[in-house]
């Protein structure tokens, strides 16, 4: 069941009249309930800690928590949805909600007490018995994970329990080795593909970048991976490696034996069979070449396999 509750767009401010954005100003925030398993003799709330993107899409994502979990425990199941996402946008519309003077709102506490008012108003609602004491036992994952953590550590008294998936809460400066990701993203493509995998990718992400004042090569770029128009400067070629880094990276953070979404079940195993083939197919030729070029050639075959990669991503959204 889909619902709103009016949250302020300021926790913080007290003051009525001084300041355009103040104590009354107030948006839809916009939260799922699913009642399905709910025990009310021992069931508690089991709420999700909304990230950034769509609540739908983390609801129809997250079938441990909305299955498994809830009917293990009997709980009310909530999805709450983080602010600036989805529908649950202030100023009247995602447009001025984005303008550069109203994201200074778009804060981690901000988003906490968003949350909180969300269980208050859950707790408060007679249409779920025995609900007012019911224990709130708050999930997410990644970023969303890391809302959960700070829930439970900044709001004990309101949140018993959280389940921080993936949740890189020491993920800041000087707490943690920056290469920590990458490293953590490359064993994955090692063990779960392969280390042929892993160098192809490597070398054909330097190749990349070794383009980005290689206007010459952009048109080539543009028809490798498909794109709509080719590049027409550096920083557009930086933008749309980035976008290739995301796709692949994206699909190493969601390699479940099963199906997400359109994605394939195990998809690094799958993208790396792409790569593996298009590098062994590679190898072939030039063990079959018995004279060395005369001139210096660029070779596509890594980006090739890249894009390939990327494609099991882009092809299945």
């Amino acid at each position: 069941m889909e619902k709103t509750t009016p949250v302020k767009v300021d926790h913080y401010n007290n003051e009525v009249n001084k300041y355009a954005v103040n104590a009354n100003t107030t948006f839809p925030l916009r939260y799922l309930v699913n009642d399905q398993y709910y025990d009310p003799s021992q069931g508690p709330i089991l709420m999700y800690t909304g990230n950034e993107g769509d609540i739908y899409a983390f609801y129809n994502n997250s079938g441990f928590m909305t299955e498994t979990l809830a009917k293990k425990l009997g709980a009310l199941v909530v999805f709450a949805e983080h602010r600036w996402y989805g529908t649950s946008y202030p100023f009247g519309s995602e447009a001025n909600a984005k303008k550069n003077e109203n994201l200074k709102y778009l804060t981690v506490p901000q988003v906490l007490w968003d949350f909180i008012d969300v269980i208050d108003v859950i707790k408060k609602d007679a249409s779920y018995a025995n609900i007012t004491n019911k224990a709130v036992i708050v999930g997410g994952g990644s970023y969303g994970g890391m809302l959960s953590a700070w829930m439970r550590m900044k709001y004990p008294n309101q949140v018993q329990g959280a389940l921080a998936a993936s949740a890189p809460i020491l993920w800041f400066n000087g707490t943690i080795n920056p290469n920590t990701w990458t490293n953590i993203a490359a064993d994955v493509v090692k063990n779960k593909g392969s280390e042929k995998c892993y160098d192809t990718l490597k070398y054909g992400f330097y190749d990349m970048t070794n383009l980005v004042y290689d206007k010459y090569k952009w048109a080539t770029l543009k028809d490798k991976f498909h794109m709509c128009a080719a590049p027409t400067s550096p920083d557009q070629v930086n933008t749309f490696v980035s976008a290739v880094v995301d796709a692949i990276s994206g699909m190493v953070q969601v390699n479940y034996p099963y199906d997400v979404g359109n994605l394939p079940g195990n998809p690094v195993a799958v993208f790396c069979a792409e790569v593996d083939a298009i590098a062994g197919a590679a190898e072939a030729a030039r063990a079959n070449v018995k004279d060395a070029p005369t001139v210096s050639v660029f070779d596509w075959t890594n980006i090739d396999a890249i894009a390939q990669a990327a494609d099991v991503n882009w092809l299945n959204l």
